[in-house]
């Protein structure tokens, strides 16, 4: 199915609609549901390469700034490509039309950076300390990443002030990892430790000579980046569920009530016994959609897990809520 939901996001190329509004499915059903696309393991390596050499970027308003690739840049990128398979086709018709912000099991919706990601990172913000203190070394899972504001700001963190870290991206199309995620992560790194560009916005030159010192420093500092695509469930678990994670993160993540219980099972599965945590950022309820805060928390609960409210978001519009989750262990 196809939706567009007409609520705000924080992408600078999204459609200027009232946050207030309520998600709806549009009409238009003409795409059949195609499977769940298997989990899958990319280097950081292999998808910088696809990065072009240059790229345009403006900050999205975290505290400090974050900078976040245009999505205009993006869909300039689509467009001079020039695979015509038919999987690839269906894709790039949401990516480069922007009519729909999620095409189930084809676009999940991970070139925005929506509302949610920004009160998460907002929240970080305020809490690193929990985080990243006291630890050698940090590990972070974040789900359904997209442009991965909240693991950006705290990859923002661990350059500033050291620390070794795994980090390791998840989202459901490779195209997102490839196109946001990985560009993203070398904007942040570029201006942190290169350019100190204060700047709204502005233009990279990612050159292979900038690509090989980004990832020999990454290196040197012991941070180590994996990134993984595909469908939640048994799939991606073989793949992130080998170790446990001190924080694992999601936003946006539980609109869907058939995927929502996948999302549980890799969130809680992934959660460190004795302090790992998991944050998951969302509007309390998706109308249209079906998913909703009240759901995903009362299913956590009946496995015997903790939650906790550990943010509210006080804006117009559909609520927005953070809920801590942990185990609960006496």
């Amino acid at each position: 199915m196809s939706f567009k939901f007409n609520f705000s996001s924080a992408d600078s190329d999204s459609d200027s609609e009232d946050a207030s509004a309520a998600a709806a499915p549009v009409t238009s059903k003409t795409h059949v549901e195609s499977e769940s696309l298997p989990a899958q393991s990319h280097t950081l390596p292999a998808l910088l390469s696809a990065v072009p050499r240059n790229l345009s970027y403006s900050h999205i308003p975290t505290v400090p700034p974050l900078p976040r690739r245009e999505l205009y840049d993006v869909r300039m990128q689509l467009m001079a490509e020039d695979d015509l398979s038919p999987a690839s086709t269906a894709a790039r018709q949401v990516l480069v039309l922007g009519a729909e912000d999620i095409r189930t099991r084809v676009y999940e919706g991970g070139l925005k950076s929506w509302e949610c990601s920004l009160d998460l990172a907002m929240y970080l913000s305020e809490t690193e300390a929990a985080v990243l203190e006291g630890k050698a070394a940090v590990s972070l899972l974040e789900l359904g990443c997209g442009t991965a504001v909240p693991s950006l700001f705290l990859f923002r963190r661990l350059l500033e002030r050291g620390g070794r870290a795994r980090l390791v991206l998840a989202d459901y199309n490779v195209d997102v990892l490839r196109l946001v995620t990985v560009p993203n992560l070398l904007l942040v790194w570029a201006l942190t430790t290169k350019l100190g560009s204060a700047e709204e916005a502005g233009d990279l030159d990612a050159s292979e000579e900038l690509r090989q010192e980004f990832l020999a420093d990454l290196d040197r500092r012991g941070i180590a980046i994996e990134l993984v695509s595909g469908s939640w469930g048994g799939g991606m678990l073989d793949i992130v569920g080998r170790d446990t994670f001190d924080l694992v993160l999601g936003s946006e993540t539980i609109y869907s009530p058939a995927t929502t219980p996948e999302f549980t099972q890799v969130l809680l599965h992934s959660l460190k016994k004795g302090g790992g945590k998991g944050l998951v950022a969302a509007k309390r309820i998706y109308f249209g959609v079906g998913g909703s805060v009240e759901d995903f928390v009362g299913g956590v609960e009946k496995l015997g897990w903790a939650v906790k409210t550990a943010r509210d978001v006080v804006d117009v519009g559909v609520g927005r809520v953070i809920v801590e989750v942990s185990h609960n262990i006496p």
